[in-house]
C-alpha cells in the first residue's frame, strides 16, 4: 500500500439559493498564507466543458481568504452545475492549487 502524494483537494458542494448571495471563508490551516496569493472559483456545467462564471475572492489577508457574491450572480448558476476553487500561490512560476471541488447543490 501507499501513501498518496500532491495537494488533496476537498470534494464538498456549494449550496446556492434563489434570491440570496454567496458567502463563503477559508482560513490558512497551519501557516499563513502569503502577500500576493490569489483565489477563484470557476463554476462549470455539468459536464465541465463549460465555464459559466468566475468568482474572484472578494477578500484576500494573511488569515483570510473570503468571498460575498450578490443574488444577481448566483442565481444565473443552475442545479447540478461543478465548480473548482483555486488558491494561486505567488511564487515564479504561478502555482494553482485546486484547493474544492464539486457540484453546485440549489435549495429554495
Amino acid at each position: 500500500m501507499s501513501d498518496d502524494i500532491g495537494n488533496g483537494p476537498r470534494y464538498r458542494a456549494i449550496i446556492l439559493s434563489a434570491a440570496a448571495g454567496f458567502v463563503h471563508h477559508i482560513k490558512p490551516r497551519t501557516t499563513p498564507f502569503p502577500e500576493g496569493l490569489e483565489a477563484r472559483i470557476e463554476l462549470w456545467d455539468s459536464t465541465l466543458t463549460t465555464l459559466l462564471d468566475t468568482w474572484d475572492a472578494t477578500s484576500i489577508s494573511t488569515g483570510l481568504v473570503a468571498w460575498g457574491i450578490v443574488p444577481a450572480t448566483t442565481n444565473t448558476i443552475p442545479e447540478n452545475s461543478r465548480y473548482r476553487m483555486y488558491l494561486t500561490y505567488p511564487t515564479a512560476p504561478a502555482l494553482p492549487y485546486l484547493w474544492a471541488h464539486g457540484q453546485v447543490v440549489r435549495q429554495q
